[in-house]
Parts: structure tokens; sequence; C-alpha cells
């Protein structure tokens, strides 16, 4: 029922001036279109008179179709920019986030790596559409990023050349954690057993010499879905206590993907790997509709409720 509400809530924002800027953007691109048609004619007209020749018709058609494509990706991201700028914020207030939105900026490479989810060598990292600020007494930062490593591979011809290896995808969170602790505690997804079973597969992740030592928690349920590393065994049953353990698998089985979480330096870091690009408006040419504010309204949910699903904002002892 609350959902319901929320989306409700969402469809309700005000878009005209969206529909506007849209409608605007659709007329320039058609401009820009008509006049690079117009040209294209009239060049035609002047080849077949033989004014110009058959070489400078093609150089001038290439030179139109690149300025064509050039417009409409200029057009078609500074709209995109626009529409995020004007819906993400007030979707993330109907949250009750309280949010900077930049969809130019990204998370940090030095955060991704301080996580130590993953332990590749990071030789490209991008990413967009980063969002910081508070939800309740909880400060939050997310963004979409994009990170890939590059191998040296042999191509079928036997010369060596170069790949770029995706290492993460998706939407990498950070916020301040509701308990004091010293140490590093993993939460990954758990392969082994899965594929292995619980014998084979405990011994597989325990040899990991990568990772701190193997935690293991008092939770069937948890430990279908996730194998734990910690530096400090005891620090790891007071960070995942059975009802984080308990809103963990439940966030997990509510996300539908694979999610990996970071327990250091006092703060929580997810990683949820996505192939989509969130939070984008779509095409100029489609315009702007509902089903945009649906679906940004499902992934912002998603991410920002992670503080209620994991009761981030309960106070703990001494932590302000």
């Amino acid at each position: 029922m609350e959902d319901a509400k929320y989306l409700e809530g969402v469809r309700e924002l005000d878009i005209g001036e969206m529909k506007e800027h849209m409608g605007n953007a659709r007329r320039n691109l058609a401009y820009v279109l008509l006049i690079c048609g117009g040209l294209l004619i009239i060049s035609y007209l002047l080849t077949n008179f033989g004014i110009i020749s058959p070489i400078w018709f093609t150089i001038l058609a290439m030179g139109m179709a690149i300025a064509c494509y050039a417009a409409y990706r200029f057009i078609g991201e500074s709209s995109a920019k626009k529409y995020k700028s004007y819906v993400m914020p007030r979707i993330a207030q109907m949250l009750g986030a309280e949010i900077i939105f930049d969809p130019k900026r990204h998370v940090s490479l030095d955060v991704f790596l301080s996580s130590k989810i993953f332990l590749d060598r990071v030789d490209v990292f991008e990413g967009e559409d980063y969002f910081s600020g508070k939800v309740g007494e909880t400060r939050i930062e997310f963004s979409e990023v994009d990170a890939k490593q590059r191998k040296e591979v042999k191509k079928s011809d036997g010369n060596r050349g170069y790949e770029y290896v995706t290492i993460f995808k998706g939407v990498f969170f950070l916020a301040d954690f509701n308990k004091n602790f010293n140490g590093t505690t993993l939460v990954l997804p758990d392969s082994a057993e899965s594929l292995l079973g619980n014998m084979l597969g405990s011994f597989v992740q325990s040899k990991n010499f990568q990772r701190p030592p193997l935690a293991k928690l008092e939770d069937p349920e948890f430990e279908k879905y996730f194998v734990v590393y910690s530096t400090d065994q005891i620090e790891a049953r007071y960070i995942l206590s059975p009802s984080m353990m308990d809103r963990i698998t439940t966030f997990r089985k509510k996300a539908k993907v694979k999610v990996y979480l970071s327990f250091i330096d006092n703060k929580l870091m997810i990683a949820l790997p996505s192939n989509k690009n969130l939070f984008e408006p779509g095409s100029i040419v489609s315009g702007f509709d509902k089903k945009m504010l649906d679906d940004a309204a499902n992934d912002l949910s998603l991410i920002i409720g992670i503080v209620k699903d994991l009761d981030l904002n309960t106070r703990i002892w001494s932590k302000n």
C-alpha cells in the first residue's frame, strides 16, 4: 500500500515544464534535420548539373550526416541532463531524502577501492548520476559506476592486442553505519557453496587468501546467499546481528540481483550490479511520459530505501 501511494504521488508530479522542454528539443532537432536534408537535396541537384563533382557530393553528404548525429547527441544529452536535474531531487524528496544531485559526477575511485569488495586492478573508472545527502540521520551517497580492467589478449591472427573487461557495472552506495567498529567485514555473494555444496564450498571459501578469514554465522537462509569474511570474528557477529542478517536477506530477495556489502571505517558500502542505464529519460524522439517517472521512482526507491530496509537510522549506543 505504501509503495502504491508513493508511485501515485510520483505520477502526480508537475511535469508540464519538462514536456514543454522536450517538445522544444524535438523541434530544434527537426529544424537541424530539415536544414541538412535541404542542403543534401541542393548538393544532389548541383551534382546532376555537373556544377560539383560526385566526390564533393559524397564529402558533403558525410559531413551533413555527422552534423545531424552530433546535433542529435547534443540535444538529447542536454535534454536528459535537464530531465534528471528536474525530476530526481523531487522523487528523492518524496522518499524522505535531502539530496543533492549531479548528473555528471560519480562516486570516486578511491571510495570504490576502499570498500575492498573488488580486488582487481581498475584501469578505467567512469560513472554518472551522483546523489549525496541524508535520509533521516544517515548520510548517503551513490551513483552509477563502470569499472574496467585492460587485459592483453592474443588475437586470431596471432598478434597481441588489448580488451577491456568489466569488473563491476551498476550502482555503488555508501552510507554511515549505525554501529561503531574497527575492523573489516565483507558480505559477498556465495557462489562456492551454491555450486559445490556446504562442505566443499566452505573449504574453497576458507582458502581464499586474498580475503580476511572466513566467518561462519548461524543463519542458514542468510548463508544460502552470502559468504562472510572478517578481520574480527566477534565484531562480525556484532555487525551482523540476527535482525541485520534477516534484513540483508530480505533486501537481496527484493533487489533480485547479487548484492555485495562491505563494512569498513564505520561505513556500509553496497554494490548492486546492473546492465541497465538507470535514471535515463529515453530517446529524445519518444518524448517524456509517465513510464519514465515510474522507472526512475522504482530505481530510486530501491536504492534510497536501503536506509529503511537495513534500519540504518536506528542509532546504537554512542553512535551519533
